[in-house]
């Protein structure tokens, strides 16, 4: 692979879901490679052969994901002999796979690589079942597979301050995880995190106070999130998270653990959330989010001016008591 190296967010969804396809379809090898020039690189892998593991690379023109994306083989083979292109392909042979499932990892219309399911025993057709999670899986690593930037190399969509996705590249996760969601008929949702104290501590405490209220806050919202959720920085005090394969109930408890998180950082925000609907997508989605928010906020100074207007009238009844 030379220097290229893959980024954190990556190798972490990678390390979560391919397990839980071995668990769910019980094939036991499950890889993930990368397309790096006319090669086709293992990068992740779950089950693997120290054979696999030690060829590590084929060409590209002999991959399952070429052949299949020409439409001239199918996404499953549950008997592998009886697709020849894919008996005699590389990844195959070095797995001794009978069975298979293969699905093209896809980011804006660039092929990046493949996620591979094998096994070593023939499989029934109930392994057709498992194509359309498996084509979902594949799509949302190839919206998180990006290699890293090379040291001093800035990436024009990270924040400089806190390293999450600045605003632009957050939409352009949101843009590319709508499209997965239309596609393959999946669920994903938006949380906003609005700072209600930013402004405050920066002009008692000055920037660097700001700076680390900020920090903490990015650092609440990473241990919070899943490893294949997007996390950004879409304003000088607000942040998003691109909650990917969430329903209702997922969005539900993800916040009230930010919510318990933030309050143990002594972090004081407001919080919105919603679900991604056939009919308006992710975009509909973050502006239900930060409406949400904002009236969390409102509610949150209704009760501050209420709290602060108890305490005054409690003065002054001791005054006059005395």
């Amino acid at each position: 692979m030379g220097s290229t190296r893959l980024s954190d967010g990556f190798s972490r969804a990678c390390h979560e879901i391919l397990p839980a396809l071995c668990s769910t379809y019980g094939l036991r090898t499950w890889l993930v490679t990368a397309r790096i020039g006319s090669d086709e690189v293992l990068v992740e892998h779950h089950g693997a052969s120290p054979k696999v593991v030690g060829d590590r690379q084929w060409a590209w023109a002999q991959s399952p994901v070429t052949s299949q994306l020409a439409g001239i083989t199918p996404s499953v083979a549950p008997r592998v002999s009886s697709v020849p292109i894919y008996a005699g392909s590389p990844v195959v042979v070095a797995a001794e796979a009978q069975s298979m499932i293969a699905a093209p990892m896809v980011s804006h219309d660039r092929v990046l690589g493949g996620l591979y399911g094998l096994d070593r025993g023939d499989r029934t057709d109930d392994l057709l079942q498992a194509a359309p999670v498996v084509h979902a899986a594949a799509a949302l690593l190839g919206e998180l597979y990006e290699p890293q930037v090379s040291a001093g190399e800035r990436d024009p969509g990270i924040d400089d301050l806190s390293g999450l996705a600045n605003r632009a590249g957050w939409q352009q996760r949101l843009s590319a995880e709508d499209g997965r969601c239309a596609r393959y008929g999946r669920s994903s949702g938006v949380i906003v995190v609005d700072v209600d104290e930013l402004r405050r501590v920066t002009d008692s405490l000055g920037p660097a106070a700001g700076d680390d209220l900020l920090l903490r806050t990015a650092g609440v919202l990473r241990r919070g999130s899943r490893a294949w959720h997007t996390v950004g920085r879409t304003g000088r005090d607000e942040f998003a998270i691109l909650a990917v394969e969430a329903d209702h109930d997922d969005l539900a408890g993800q916040v009230r653990r930010l919510r318990m998180l933030l309050r143990s950082a002594r972090v004081r925000a407001s919080l919105g959330w919603a679900v991604r609907e056939p009919g308006g997508g992710l975009s509909a989605a973050w502006l239900a989010a930060e409406q949400q928010m904002f009236s969390a906020k409102r509610a949150r100074r209704a009760r501050r001016v209420q709290a602060r207007g108890v305490r005054q009238m409690g003065l002054t009844a001791n005054y006059w008591d005395h």
